[in-house]
């Protein structure tokens, strides 16, 4: 509802801003172009007033900010009455804020009304929520004025040059208004602008949300005068801005309206009640009994008339939404129009909440009922504490009814003991201020202890001894029955004794039956609490860890493979664990969950702040300053902190910088770097270890705290240069005009020590920057001394995400100190870059280690080594050169033999590819030449094969390790993904061909004959470059957003992410399938004649012929590749690389070598490789026996003689077969040779299949009787006559 009211109350902002405080002494901005600005007013006495200027600062405008809640980043303090001067009494003077202050008053100043000022003295403030803004300044209303923008602190003006009306529909709407009728104004009609001109060359497309995302010549570039500033008048016709003027109270008066520049008057005709309650509620005013009045009731104004006459229906926010018509030509001159608005009611009608009493872990709520008939504001607080829309524990709602009055609700849902106390409303409009308050108590949840807490185990014949009791009887607060009951196992035992608020069962001597499960409940609380525990009694037969007392703790006796909790040593709260290994022995307690009660004391009331949203900067300082106090007096009192302290500390840092930022609150930093040296000191290494092996924290986290605070420092304009040297890192804040001066960290120059140089070897220095800078930036620089130790390199995580320790050998090592820099603004790429000299902390032989310059990256929590070189490297120093600013150092890789297999295998592929790429390029260009020769689809399918097979290889070479630009690196990815992925099922149309042509002409012609009655070419190709665009779209989509759809140092799928798998099962898939087209080619070989009758020898031989001409086109050797997914897998790394190299060549030796009519179609267009040719077709040849088979029986059928051919040569004829099958009238199964195979049938007579020289059908030929049973399937492949034969033998 509140939101609402203010649309509604649209133009009531342009006098009274609707931010108002509701603290004891509300404040408010008045007067602004926007909410965030404006004069600055106080409410005291009843009665509003305004706040000299003697000896402001920017502190009092952070706390006027702060206590009116705006979403500020940077807040500025104006004297002079900047937004007008105010009237009433001037209630504060000469006001000294430190600026921390929750609240004006508790700055200092003057006794309240006590001053010797004047109204044109008037404070004004402005609390910006961003650091770069545009507004708006000079003009009478907010729609007009010099256009200014705010841009690092500083506002400055826009030049004129090139200005299109695209840019002034961008500022207009950026501001909320139409860009209907927008103009830029000439002739300085605002005034000129004073201070720097910030944007020259302006181009906006019309699209951008505001003019500081359109294109200009940069920041502080321009060659303009102040007298070419740019002014804006967003103002039209139906953009009306009116106001009240002229009567004894801001309800009634004058109404006049901004309109085309200038404040005028409207016609009397017509006007009445319904239009002037239109203007009332425009204003937030009363409307419902307001009154409109003609004939200049109160002083008439002196300036000029709009002349427009005004119709509304009294259902508009405001008067551009009535009907306007033009009245020049009538007397409207004479009268004005006015109004009478009735004053502001506001009451609580009820404030109530569901109840005064709750229990812990309950909802609640609290609803207030509201009247009012102007706008207002609802401020919710608790125990003082303002509640804010950052709370992620409260939710509140509100909604309008019709009969005006309006209902708020506040909703918690998750009452915890913190709620208790006092809750309060504050209800504020411009007259008004009212507040209720409600007191409510909350019950804790109740708490059953076990004694023994942790689940233990005893030898037979051991006693046992249960206890359950209350801890806090308070939770039993009007809880009247029922009461602690002991399970075991689902069944309450009933031989025990109890008190009010205790149970026990306990028996001498414990047997195999008292194991199990005991559980302790209160049977009359309304919520089910329970706490339990196992008790195991060992058998004599059983292994088990004997007790005994480790690092302060007693472990009882523990069944063997089972884990043992205790509770943790003295002062410190949480769980201890200790693992007994199947063998009987005990492993190392593990105390990572002991905190020290102190640290999670603070951790507590850091999360209360963070949940609860609060923004009491007072309370905020005072609980971040105590709790850095703790942690420096126990960091610095122990010699080691433990592991469960140091993860501790990582959380609280967390949160010290999160309260930071998000509330403005001051830190001191001193102390904050004090706790920091202390963790890093390292004597920690050991609970470093811990940390990084046992959670999911380690020493970037600190890292990541440190940097998000000193984005915060820097970002004040007035920082004071600061040096931070500690044992074990050292910090510099100061500021440098960067292309004037570059900066040096440490200055090993300005140090009056007697250091070695060599100690201070590590340093960084950012050289004079070409890019030109308005003012000197803000920067801090750090470096980490000792942090190699505990920092992350590429160390490997299970999937329980904690580090490997026996299966992995970190073979990668930090081995220098840590150089962070860090800028107040981004200053993109550096030209020239960032220079880093490293000092190494192990010495190492160049020969045995590979150094490389690497930051850190927060996005993925890892060392890159983009953007990063090495310039120089020697056993002792590296120096690095860098473009761009964050956390650097040195990592070192051994030279291992799996780097150097990795290397080998790199060079094989890479001369394999270009072997593959140029044979198989070979093959397209002659497939293209000979192409009117061997035109078929199976030829088709090749040179689609071919071709797409070059495009990936080439793109594969070129452009697979270009992974600085990740949109490119993507695009690569998904382009080659594609294009392989058309490179199989390529392969797989290539398949189907053969199979259609051999097996199923074998089995059943018939079919094959069906097959190829019709070209079917454009459904393979749609197949072809269809189906892979499916593929390749849906993992992209599946991935998109995601870091991880490429490998980081390839353009190339990943197998982490399983965007691998996109390519990998659709691979399997095809050559599963084109593996089985080639056994049942193999098959259908190993059925003929020709085979049968070979020796083993020759069969062998044929065979691998067949393969060798099979498997590279059918894509199945990829199948390796597969298999070399894993690392470990060297052999089939080494296979897979050996056949894709190749694969090429045998693509060119099978189907233009070994093709007849390739070779023909060479011969015939180039007779000048007629005798190359002819030689390479006479090794081809192979002499054999001609076999004969003679029948005895009565058909005396005559058989068809032939040479012996190997089945290399009948496979040849085969493929050129397929190769010709599609050709619409079958020629292409026509060869000059006859392939015979045998096999059993059971026929009587002899039949002999002859087609049609005009159809494709297979009609049969009648033959002659015989009873045998065995036959002989010829195909006579003859140019003339198409026949197929089915001979008896």
């Amino acid at each position: 509802m509140y939101s609402e009211v203010m649309v509604r109350t649209y133009f009531f902002i342009l006098y009274f801003s609707q931010t108002i405080s509701c603290l004891d002494t509300p404040v408010r901005l008045v007067g602004g172009a926007t909410e965030y600005e404006g004069r600055l007013e106080i409410y005291y006495n009843e009665t509003w007033g305004t706040v000299c200027d003697d000896d402001i600062d920017d502190k009092l405008s952070a706390v006027v900010c702060r206590s009116l809640g705006l979403p500020w980043v940077v807040s500025e303090v104006f004297c002079c009455a900047r937004y007008g001067k105010g009237s009433g009494p001037i209630w504060l003077d000469n006001v000294n804020c430190v600026g921390t202050e929750a609240r004006i008053e508790d700055c200092g100043h003057n006794a309240w009304g006590s001053h010797n000022c004047h109204h044109n003295e008037d404070v004004s403030i402005g609390c910006y929520p961003a650091k770069d803004m545009t507004k708006l300044v000079g003009g009478q209303t907010m729609y007009e004025g010099r256009l200014e923008v705010r841009h690092n602190g500083s506002w400055g003006t826009v030049c004129d040059d090139d200005w299109n009306k695209q840019n002034t529909d961008v500022v207009c709407t950026s501001h909320g208004f139409s860009p209907e009728g927008a103009v830029i104004v000439h002739g300085q009609p605002f005034g000129p602008g004073t201070g720097h001109i910030l944007m020259d060359d302006v181009r906006c497309w019309g699209n951008e949300s505001s003019i500081l995302q359109c294109q200009h010549s940069g920041w502080g570039n321009h060659n303009c005068e102040h007298s070419k500033d740019v002014s804006i008048n967003c103002t039209s016709h139906k953009n009306i801005t009116t106001r009240i003027v002229g009567g004894p109270s801001p309800y009634e008066g004058r109404v006049e309206v901004y309109r085309n520049g200038y404040w005028g008057t409207l016609c009397s005709d017509l006007w009445n009640s319904t239009d002037a309650s239109v203007v009332c509620r425009s204003l937030g005013y009363a409307w419902q009994n307001a009154s409109g009045t003609c004939c200049s009731l109160y002083e008439r104004m002196s300036g000029p008339d709009h002349c427009v006459k005004v119709r509304c229906n009294g259902l508009e926010d405001g008067l551009n939404q009535c009907d306007q018509t033009d009245a020049k030509n009538s007397y409207c001159w004479q009268y004005d129009v006015s109004v009478k608005c009735l004053s502001d009611i506001l009451q609580i009608l009820e404030f109530k909440s569901s109840s005064l009493v709750f229990r812990e872990g309950a909802s609640a709520w609290f609803d207030l009922q509201i009247q009012s008939n102007a706008a207002y504001q609802i401020r919710w607080f608790h125990n003082e504490d303002l509640i804010t829309s950052s709370s992620t524990r409260y939710r509140i709602t509100s909604f309008e009814h019709e009969n005006g009055t309006s209902s708020h609700t506040l909703q918690v849902n998750n009452v915890l003991l913190r709620d208790k106390g006092d809750w309060k409303i504050k209800v504020i409009n411009l007259e008004k201020y009212a507040t209720r308050n409600l007191t409510i108590k909350v019950i804790p949840r109740l708490v059953l202890e076990m004694k023994p807490k942790y689940d233990f185990s005893i030898p037979s014949g051991d006693d046992i001894h249960l206890q359950c009791t209350i801890n806090n009887p308070e939770s039993l607060l009007n809880v009247t029955q029922g009461g602690l009951i002991l399970k075991k196992d689902e069944t309450t035992i009933s031989d025990v004794s109890h008190s009010n608020f205790t149970i026990i069962w306990s028996t001498s001597s414990g047997t195999k039956d008292d194991s199990g499960r005991y559980t302790c409940i209160h049977s009359g609380y309304p919520e089910f609490v329970f706490v339990s525990v196992d008790v195991t009694v060992l058998q004599p037969e059983q292994k088990r860890c004997e007790g005994q007392i480790s690092d302060g703790i007693s472990w009882n006796t523990t069944l063997a493979g089972n884990t043992k909790y205790e509770h943790c040593p003295a002062n410190q709260r949480g769980m201890a664990s200790r693992k007994c290994r199947t063998s009987g022995l005990w492993e190392s307690p593990s105390l990572i969950n002991c905190t020290t009660e102190v640290f999670i004391n603070a951790s507590t009331q850091l999360d209360g702040i963070i949940e609860d949203g609060i923004r009491n900067t007072e309370k905020i300082r005072e609980t971040v300053s105590s709790t850095l106090q703790m942690m420096k007096n126990l960091t610095s009192s122990t010699n080691q902190i433990s592991a469960g302290d140091l993860s501790s500390s990582l959380d609280i840092f967390e949160k010290i910088v999160h309260v930071s930022n998000s509330t403005g609150s001051h830190i001191e930093k001193k102390a904050f770097y004090d706790v920091i040296d202390n963790v890093l000191s390292t004597n920690n290494t050991k609970s470093w270890t811990t940390v990084s092996k046992k959670t999911e924290k380690d020493a970037s986290s600190l890292l990541s705290s440190m940097e998000r605070l000193s984005e915060v420092v820097i970002q004040n304009d007035n920082i004071t240069s600061t040096q931070f040297t500690g044992s074990n890192f050292e910090l510099s804040i100061d500021n440098r005009k960067i292309d004037e001066t570059g900066i040096r960290f440490p200055d090993v120059a300005s140090t009056n020590d007697s250091e070695n140089v060599e100690e201070r070897s590590t340093y960084l220095e950012l050289p004079k920057q070409e890019a030109k800078v308005e003012k000197a930036i803000n920067y801090v620089a750090v470096i980490y001394k000792t942090m190699s130790e505990i920092m992350p390199s590429d160390c490997k995580r299970d999937q329980k995400g904690e580090k490997q320790e026996d299966t992995f050998k970190e073979e990668e090592f930090v081995n220098s100190q840590i150089l962070s820099l860090t800028t107040q603004s981004d200053l993109g790429v550096l030209v020239p870059p960032l220079n880093l000299t490293f000092r190494h902390i192990q010495n190492n032989k160049p020969a045995e280690m590979q150094v490389l310059c690497v930051s850190w990256n927060f996005t993925d929590s890892e060392w890159t080594e983009e953007g990063c070189k090495v310039n120089h490297s020697d056993h002792e120093t590296t120096v690095c050169q860098c473009n761009h600013l964050t956390n650097f150092a040195i990592l070192m890789r051994p030279y291992s033999p799996e780097a150097e297999d990795e290397q080998s295998l790199k060079t094989m592929s890479l001369v394999g590819v270009i072997l593959s790429v140029t044979f198989t390029a070979i093959t397209l260009l002659i497939y293209i030449l000979t192409w009117k020769n061997i035109k078929s689809e199976q030829n088709i399918i090749m040179l689609n094969l071919c071709g797409s097979l070059i495009l990936a290889y080439v793109i594969f070479i070129s452009a697979v390790e270009q992974t600085s630009n990740k949109g490119v690196c993507i695009a690569i990815t998904a382009t080659l993904h594609y294009l392989f992925l058309v490179t199989f099922f390529s392969m797989l149309g290539m398949g189907v061909y053969y199979f259609m042509s051999i097996t199923v002409t074998y089995y059943a012609m018939y079919v094959a004959n069906n097959f190829k009655s019709k070209s079917r070419g454009h459904w393979f190709l749609l197949g072809i470059w269809g189906i892979p665009v499916l593929i390749t779209v849906t993992s992209l989509g599946a991935f998109w957003g995601e870091n991880n759809y490429h490998l980081k140092s390839y353009c190339w799928l990943s197998m982490e992410s399983g965007s691998l798998y996109a390519f990998i099962v659709p691979v399997c898939v095809i050559a599963i399938l084109n593996l089985l087209v080639i056994v049942s080619l193999v098959r259908v070989l190993c059925a003929s004649s020709a085979m049968t009758k070979s020796s083993l020898q020759k069969k062998a031989i044929s065979g691998l012929r067949s393969l060798g001409t099979l498997l590279p086109v059918l894509g199945v050797t990829w199948l390796f590749g597969i298999l070399a997914v894993n690392e470990n897998a060297d052999v089939f790394q080494y296979i897979f690389v050996i056949t894709n190299s190749f694969q090429g060549i045998f693509i060119f030796v099978s189907h233009v070598l070994l093709n007849r009519k390739v070779m023909q179609g060479l011969k015939n267009k180039y007779p000048a490789f007629s005798s190359l040719i002819s030689i390479a077709e006479h090794s081809k040849k192979e002499t054999s026996s001609i076999s004969r088979d003679t029948s005895t029986s009565a058909t005396n059928v005559h058989l068809i003689k032939i040479k012996k051919r190997s089945i290399f040569d009948g496979l040849r004829r085969l493929t050129t077969t397929i190769k010709n099958i599609e050709e619409k009238d079958f020629e292409s199964l026509v060869t000059e040779k006859t392939i015979s195979t045998d096999c059993s049938l059971s026929v009587s007579h002899e039949k002999t299949l002859v087609e049609s020289q005009n159809t494709s059908k297979l009609e049969p030929e009648a033959g002659k009787a015989s009873t045998e049973r065995r036959f002989r399937f010829s195909i006579n492949l003859n140019p003339w006559t198409k026949r197929y034969r089915v001979a008896q033998m």
